[in-house]
Formats: C-alpha cells, structure tokens, sequence
C-alpha cells in the first residue's frame, strides 16, 4: 500500500474511533465481554509481552516465539522459521513510524517491517546493544531505541544513529521503558528515573529518606500526564511534579505495576506486578480502585505484562503463560452466580410493579434482581414447594404466581418472604405457563394434562378431547380482545365466547409447536414456534418467516416488542432482532428476505443457548430493558443504549496463491502461464465481533456479478483464461455496516505458447499449408488421371474409324453408290470406308426363298454347312 494510502487509512481509522463502542465505565468490570486466545486458537505460544494495533487496522504481538499479525480471526507469525531477518525470537517491543513502518525490538537485534519485506540492524549498523528493552517515536519521526546494556540510541528517519550513555547524564544504561510527553523522552533505567528534552539528559529523582526509588513501567497519556510504577508507589507526574502518589492505602495493589493504559474514558487500567503478581488487573477511576480476578473470571494466577486499547474500545491484555485476553463493550449484560444468582439454569424471567426481576431457576428457587443487584432468593427454605420454577406470572395486584414442578402454583405477595400455601386440587403435572386474565382467573398450562383455568374456587379442565390443540401447553397469552390463547406442541387454540378453536399446520401454521405468543393492539398475533420460524396471523391469514428468507433461527423461544420498531426473539443460539418494517415487506412480497442482528457470547452473553420451555421465557421491563433466559444467567440488553459500531471496517487482501504458491502483492503481477487454481485471501479488520463480519467479492472478467461469500476469507478459482482481471472485495462488520470501497487488486494471468496470437497465427498457416499440400496433391492426382483417360481415348480412337454423313443406297438392290459414282455392295463399301470385316451366311428366311431343299436342316447343321461354304 503507498504511503499516502496508508496514511488515509490510518486516518479514517483514528476518527472512526471516536464513533466507536467503548467500555461503559459505569459498569462492573465482569459485565464487560471478555475473551482468551492461547495457543489452541493459534498463538505460537501463551505469553504476550507487547502489543500495538497499527494504523492499517492490525493487531500486532510480541511474544516469545516470534512477532504475531492477528486480525480477530487468524494468527500470522514472523519468525525465524520464515524471515530471515530474525535471530532470535523473542519481541520485547513494538512502535509504528509516522511513514507506517513497524519497528521490532528484539533480544537480539532491532528490525524494520517495510511493506512485506523485513530489515535487520545490528551493531555494526550504529546500534550499541542489539538486545532491544523498548521503543518510542517521537513527533519529528526520530526512533528512540532503549538496550539492555547499552544505553539509549537515536535514529533518524535518515537512518543516522546517535546514542546515550552514562556518560551523557543516563543514570544507568540500562534502560527498561521510554515514554514520550509533549517535548520530552522519559527513560527508566536502572539507575532511576531520567527525562531527556532539548537534546539534554536529566535525572528526575524519586525516593524517601534519601534512598532512590526502583521505577518501573511508564505510560503517557494523551492529555499529558506520565504514570511512573516505582516501589514507593504510582506517581503521577505532570510537568516537572509529581502531583499524587498512589498506595495500597488508595486500593492499589502491591509491588511494581507491570503495565498501565489510559482508556479513552480516562480510566487507568493497571496490571499488578512484583509482591502482587496474580492478583488480576485493577482498574483506577474518579479516586476508586476496582480489582478483576479469578473470582470474576480471569484466568488463576494471572500475571499481566501488558495493555493496550484497540480503535474500537476493547482492552487488550497481555500474560505471562496465560495467553492474550480482552476487555470488550458488550451489548449484552449477563447476571450469573457470580453476581449473586443462586442457580445459573433460569428457566424464566418476570419483571413486578415495582421494578423488582424475578427469575425462576432450575434448583434455586426464584432469584430477586433490584437496581442490577441481585438480592435473596426466595426458595423451599422459605416455604416455596419446590426449587425447580417452571413457570411465573403476576397477578392483578401485583403479586407473584409461581409455578413449581411437582409442587403445584403457589402465590408470593407483595412485600412477603414467605409464599402462600400452593393451590389445591391440581394435577401432579408441571405448570409449564401460567396466566392471570383481566377477569381474575388463573389459567395454568401443564405438561401433559392439558389447560386448566382456577377461578373463584373451582377448577376448570380442557383437554385434547375438549377441542384445545394438544395436552402440552407450552405459553398462554390474552388478547386486546380479551380472547386467551394457548400453544401446544401441537397446535394452537384460542378461547373465545366460551368456545375453542383450533389452528394446526393444516390450516397455515409453519409447525404446530407453538413456544411463544405475542398479541398486539391491533388484534395482529405473533407466533413463535419450534422448527417453523415466527409466524404472523392478521385478519385470519397465517404467514411465517424463516431462516430460509433471512431470519436467524427457526426455533423461537420468547418475542419482546422494544416500542423503538423492532421485535426480539430467543433461540438455542442466541438472541436476535428483526425491524418490523423488514417484517411487514417481506410479508406484503416488497423483499425477499430480512434482516437479523444477532447477540450471542461474543456481545457479553456467558452462554448463547436461551431456555423457552417454560413462560414466561423473556420480558420487556417498564423502561423497556429486555430481559432473557438462558442456561447462565439472566441476559439483559436495553435496546435504547446500544452504540452500533458505524464506522466502516478497514478490508485488506492479504495473499494471492497460485497453484499452492504465494504470490507477492504488487502492482502489474502477472501469473504464470499454465496456472490451474488460484485461491485470494482478504480480511476485514473488526474485533467486536469478527466472526460476524460478512465479505462479498467480484472477480471482473470472471463473475457476472457480487459473490456473497458470507463469513469465508478466502476466494477460489480454477482454471481461469489468460487475461486481465480485477478482484474487489468489500465487507461489514458485526453491525451491518459495508465498507463498500473495500480492497482492489489487479493481476494478469499470461497465456501458454499455445494460447499466445503467435500461436494462433502459425496454426492458421500450417493449415493453410496443409490445404495448399493437399490441394496441390488432389491436382496432380487429377492430372494424372487426366492423362491416363487421355491414352485410352487415343488408343481407342485409334481403332474406330466412324462413318459419318448422308449415303446414297438402291432401294431394290441396297447398293450404294461411292463417291465415283459405282454402286457398289454394302459390305465392299463399308470394309473399304472402316476397319470393319465382314464374315458371311444367311437368314432363314433367305433360306428357304433361295434354297428350299435345306431350309429344312437344323441351324446347326446349316451353321456347319455355311463354314465349309
């Protein structure tokens, strides 16, 4: 990519940024998304020691193996297997230069990545030490290069090396981190503390009772402010004071800090080193100190060595054997136990008048959540029948119905601990859906045992036999119109003026497994069913949507409608969203399709798989929070606050592969004559959610029109002609949002000999040469034959003489007259005008005229007789 491109790139990158998610300070640092890659997702190995996100939109690590190009999906690693330029490979640093180059400090040499071609510089280069401890670039493009023992040295972007020593005001030199604030290099050395400006070093010393403090990590921040780790403390150091030491006695933890990192929110991440190694990451904002660790989901042990925030507001983390992790905004709040829930299965979710959530869990009974926090839980301890909820609902007054396997429907009122005694005269069948109608009675769907309705006392039954779809109700749902419906696995049924009617795939429903009714103010119901899709019934028509036209799953546990336009459904894989317009097109034939938005682990999520046999399964709250079931947890997402990630995605073509060999990227490639497979890998560089990043691509002069090739990053083709040709791809990322100007390539594929114009042309004359040969052949053979025929007319000629003309004959005698004027017999004419001869006898008629006697004897014997005449 040229300069200038990059240089745009980086831009557009840099004020995407500030459109992008960020972490919600606000927020517990384990409701964040978090992620871990080690080496079973393809890091060469598990610690991490630096990490640098270029402005082309890479991710870039340091680790012991090698240096690591990541972009959310695939890991590519340099190393001395595959560049020369390494010796060692070990990368302690890493620092991009304003022209877009990266320079790679290592324990045995500095290295320079230009384009796709690696430069190593050494001693006899101007270095002083080869083995590289840190990097910084300052505003004029000059490359700071901290050694181990060495000292500091300069490079200029003319490539002149300066260094810096002990003997030039360095308290040691070795030097261990460099951080850049306004004018000024600050150095951490051995020795302490030193802070070069105006080409001048200085000691900046720091300690207590004349002893010198140890200093470790640095970090500068963008408003100005360097954070310096030092055994006395966290200094806060802005201009030439230090403006606040920061201890234990403020909630930090102990030892030197290892790493730091200033969020855009301005909250001060800290990894915790020294005496407290393994105590996770801290986290420093508005004066308070909040600690992660194993507790809230980071790995045991866990030793942070570095941090960095990406363009999209992700925390990236560094470990010591612990792999690479992420901090990452998250759609999706999730409460689990370890926020407090007694049990992760929920099976439902319920909000009350009072903003109280209630969730029924398999085995902890209900579990309250007020203000997010998660409170007691009212379980058989407390007079509940049993701790497996299977069902709930909320009554006129607000209390709470809770329905519990083999214990039957119970109610909790409001203020109460204890839960009434449970309803009596019920069958010993789970209450899988329970509904209170605006008439007051209470109507329970079991799991087997068909709808039950519990009004002033009495118990009401409807069975399969009474004309209700099916013995397994599954949901309940009341209508504007006061109507009660109810889903069953096999079918659906509504109650209406005292009497049923039943809907089967028969008449319209897409699958008769109904899991989830949603009625709406004008009398439209929504379906969700198992297998089939949503279905939407207005005005008696049945329509279904499903995965097939677009919509994420067929198998739909809850529907909340959010007010904002959009409906949200539950599944097995997650949850997902649908605009209503899309809905409303598809259904009226204006598209063909819809489309989904979909939230699963890599959104905050702890598990994707919802739970919906059991209602009800999701809920809308009053300030239009949505809350979600699932196997862990309580899902909560509140669709008014969530930030879509709208800026466009950066999309590189990384290699081009011929006949399984690379080919380098570059202006005018030309392909090889003879080529059978080429394979175009490209990417699209978003880390939210990567794995839903969709890519489409077109090959001009191959492909009619766009490939949709969904999440693929790779291209085939096979076989492809001579020619020129031009692949463009472009993508979005987890959002929808397309970079359509996306990455071009062009490349030529060269003919063979024989498909080359020279080739053509000479077929063209051996043919003509052919056609001539055989043309001339065909000639000569005609001639020949022509000359044959010619002899044996001639010779035939020679022996016939013809007689042509008109002859003057005597009618009575047939003598004819000669050109003399004789008359003479026929034969003597003839015999002397050709070669004609002449033998003679006589016919049977002259026979018997002229010699009666022997016209009696056989022919034969006359034929004997004529010879010897």
């Amino acid at each position: 990519m040229p300069p200038c491109a990059r240089r745009l790139v980086g831009l557009l990158l840099w004020l995407a940024a500030a459109f992008s998610p960020a972490l919600d300070p606000s927020q517990p640092i384990e409701q964040y998304g978090f992620d871990v890659w080690t080496s079973r997702q393809g890091l060469p190995q598990n610690s991490v020691n630096v990490i640098l996100q270029t402005r082309n939109g890479y991710l870039w690590l340091g680790t012991e193996e090698g240096l690591v190009r990541f972009d959310g999906v695939r890991f590519m690693v340099y190393s001395t297997r595959n560049v020369a330029a390494f010796r060692q490979n070990t990368v302690e640093s890493l620092v991009e230069a304003p022209d877009g180059d990266l320079w790679i400090g290592t324990v045995d040499g500095l290295l320079r990545r230009h384009g796709e071609e690696f430069t190593a510089y050494r001693e006899k280069d101007g270095l002083p030490d080869e083995s590289i401890t840190a990097l910084a670039v300052t505003g004029d493009g000059d490359l700071w290069i901290g050694t181990d023992h060495g000292g500091l040295a300069r490079r200029t972007p003319a490539g002149l090396f300066t260094t810096y020593g002990h003997e030039r005001g360095l308290p040691d030199d070795r030097i261990t981190s460099l951080a850049t604030v306004g004018g000024s290099l600050w150095i951490t050395t051995a020795g302490g503390l030193a802070r070069l400006r105006d080409g001048r070093v200085s000691a900046f010393p720091v300690g207590r009772d004349g002893m010198a403090a140890r200093i470790g990590s640095l970090y500068a921040t963008k408003k100005g402010t360097l954070w310096a780790a030092s055994s006395v403390g966290l200094l806060q150091i802005v201009g030439d004071h230090i403006v606040r030491t920061w201890t234990g006695r403020d909630g930090m933890p102990d030892g030197l800090p290892s790493a730091m990192l200033e969020d855009r929110d301005g909250s001060l991440w800290i990894g915790p080193g020294g005496g407290d190694a393994g105590a996770g990451i801290a986290r420093l904002r508005d004066g308070r100190v909040e600690r992660y660790s194993a507790a809230h989901g980071l790995p045991r042990d866990v030793i942070v060595i570095s941090l960095f925030e990406d363009l999209e507001g992700s925390v990236w983390i560094g470990t010591v054997g612990n792999g690479l992790l992420r901090f990452r905004p998250a759609a999706v709040r999730t409460f689990t136990t370890l926020n407090g829930l007694n049990n992760d299965y929920v099976h439902n979710v319920l909000e009350g008048p009072d903003g109280t959530v209630w969730a029924g869990t398999r085995g902890g009974g209900v579990n309250a959540v007020r203000d997010l926090r998660v409170g007691n839980p009212v379980t058989v301890r407390d007079g509940l029948p049993g701790d497996v909820v299977m069902s709930l609902a909320l009554s006129a007054h607000g209390d709470l119905w809770i329905g519990t396997a083999h214990g039957g429907v119970s109610l909790l009122e409001k203020g109460a601990s204890r839960p009434r005694a449970p309803l009596t005269g019920l069958p010993d069948a789970g209450p899988r859906a329970l509904l209170e109608d605006r008439a007051g009675a209470l109507w329970i769907g079991t799991a087997g045992e068909g709808l039950l309705r519990y009004r002033n006392g009495a118990l009401d039954r409807f069975r399969a036999s009474d004309a209700i779809a099916g013995d397994v109700v599954n949901v309940l749902c009341e209508a504007r119109d006061g109507s009660i419906w109810a889903g069953t696995n096999t079918g659906l049924s509504r109650w209406k003026n005292g009497a049923w009617t039943t809907y089967r795939e028969s008449e319209g429903l897409s699958s008769a497994a109904v899991k989830s009714l949603l009625a709406d103010a004008d009398g439209t119901l929504w379906i969700g069913t198992s297998g089939g899709g949503l279905v939407r019934l207005r005005n008696g028509r049945f329509q279904a949507v499903q995965a097939r036209d677009g919509l994420y799953d067929d198998v739909v546990f809850s529907i909340l409608d959010d007010r904002l336009g959009n409906l949200w459904m539950s599944c097995n894989r997650g949850i997902f969203r649908v605009a209503r317009k899309d809905l409303e097109s598809f259904f009226a034939g204006q598209h063909a399709s819809v489309e989904c938005r979909s939230y699963d682990e890599q959104d905050g999520m702890k598990s994707a798989e919802c739970n919906g046999s059991f209602q009800p399964s999701g809920w809308r709250g009053r300030d239009g929070s949505l809350w979600f079931a699932t196997i862990q947890g309580i899902a909560l997402i509140r669709p008014g606050a969530i930030r879509v990630n709208t800026h466009e995605p950066p999309v590189l073509i990384e290699r081009l592969v011929v006949d399984a060999k690379s080919h380098p990227l570059r202006k005018g490639l030309e392909i090889p004559p003879g080529s059978r497979t080429l394979q175009i890998d490209f990417t699209g560089l978003s880390f939210l959610a990567p794995e839903k990043m969709r890519f489409q691509y077109h090959l001009k002069g191959f492909d009619e029109g766009w490939v949709d090739a969904g999440t693929r990053r790779s291209a085939y083709y096979t076989n492809l002609s001579p020619g020129d040709y031009e692949f463009r791809v472009i993508a979005a990322n987890g959002d929808g949002i397309w970079n359509r100007t996306g990455a071009v390539i062009a490349f030529s594929i060269q003919p063979s000999f024989t498909q080359t114009p020279l080739f053509a042309v000479l077929v063209l004359l051996a043919a003509a040469a052919a056609a001539f040969g055989l043309y001339r052949m065909r000639v000569r053979s005609l001639k020949s034959k022509a000359r044959v025929l010619e002899r044996a007319i001639t010779e035939a000629m020679s022996n016939i003489r013809v007689l042509r003309g008109l002859f003057p004959i005597c009618a009575a005698c047939k003598k004819i007259r000669d050109d003399g004027g004789y008359w003479k017999q026929i034969d003597s004419y003839i015999r002397d005008h050709s070669e004609a001869e002449f033998s003679h006898s006589i016919c049977p008629e002259c026979m018997e005229r002229l010699y009666p006697d022997f016209a009696a004897e056989s022919p034969a014997e006359a034929i004997e007789a004529e010879k010897t005449s």
